[in-house]
């Protein structure tokens, strides 16, 4: 059984139930699956399709979770960077895995600035059309609009031309 389905079957049958703990923070498995939902959209707005591969360079957090569920809910791959990396790691794997779009906490945005021009896979502005701006922020920010309010900044969405905030 994979991630998606196991998550899914748990959200009905233990909906109340503790999943995730991170410190203080904790959510239940329907919470869970509700903001993975959310997740799997923002990666879909951008323009994800099944197969894809999304870089991910963040902490361990609740964030961290909703990014785990959300890449497998639209069968996303998930290429995790591990922050005590270097750039030239993280351009290496992001370079040699075809990712396209890079998802970075915000403490780490600065470790991605300049990737772009390195990066021919990255999903280019003009393949998501004008409205790229409103569709590519914090996805909290995306998240909350969608109606899932989330606990302190979240994520950049690094494409092709733009690190987005």
């Amino acid at each position: 059984m994979d991630v998606r389905t196991q998550m899914r079957r748990s959200a009905q049958m233990f909906a109340n139930r503790e999943a995730v703990v991170w410190g203080d923070r904790r959510l239940t498995f329907a919470e869970a699956w509700e903001r993975g939902i959310r997740m799997a959209n923002a990666l879909i707005a951008l323009g994800i399709q099944p197969g894809d591969r999304v870089g991910v360079l963040e902490d361990n957090s609740i964030e961290a979770a909703d990014m785990f569920l959300g890449a497998a809910i639209c069968n996303a791959v998930r290429v995790p960077l591990y922050p005590r990396n270097g750039r030239e790691a993280h351009l290496h794997m992001l370079g040699h895995t075809n990712c396209r779009v890079v998802v970075v906490a915000e403490q780490y945005a600065h470790e991605v600035e300049g990737f772009v021009d390195d990066l021919p896979d990255l999903v280019d502005d003009a393949e998501l059309g004008p409205r790229v701006a409103a569709r590519v922020k914090m996805i909290d920010q995306f998240l909350a609009e969608e109606g899932v309010e989330l606990v302190g900044k979240h994520e950049h969405i690094l494409v092709h031309g733009h690190c987005h905030q």
